[in-house]
């Protein structure tokens, strides 16, 4: 009776992740290539939009930049509230007051991110 051996596979095809160096060299590669269009004939800038569908793609990403970054500055604010006012005091025992079904509070987290989408995918 004879056993069958599974084929050996190399150590470099169980290893998945690709190696540093090469990752550098594609994304240097990358930014060679991308300055290749030649500024005077074929200017190749998301800055400086010319026709309307940029126009309209750059104010779109302009008004997600906006909202993304008042969402973050509300939430941060918040966080920061929440951690000063209820850190643990030294030698305070006691279990704070808990709140169950908090139906406005639960309303106010459903609502406000789904205006937000609706804010952008109206114009989307």
């Amino acid at each position: 009776m004879t056993s069958r051996v599974a084929p050996s596979r190399s150590p470099r095809a169980a290893n998945r992740h690709p190696e540093p160096r090469r990752v550098l060299l594609t994304g240097l590669l990358s930014l060679i290539a991308a300055g290749c269009g030649g500024v005077e004939n074929y200017p190749q800038t998301a800055m400086e939009p010319k026709s309307d569908y940029a126009l309209a793609i750059d104010s779109l990403q302009w008004l997600t930049i906006y909202l993304g970054v008042g969402v973050g500055i509300i939430t941060f604010a918040i966080l920061g509230y929440i951690v000063l006012r209820f850190r643990h005091k030294p030698g305070d025992t006691t279990v704070p007051e808990q709140i169950h079904g908090n139906t406005r509070l639960e309303l106010a987290w459903t609502l406000a991110p789904a205006v937000l989408i609706a804010i952008i995918a109206v114009p989307t």
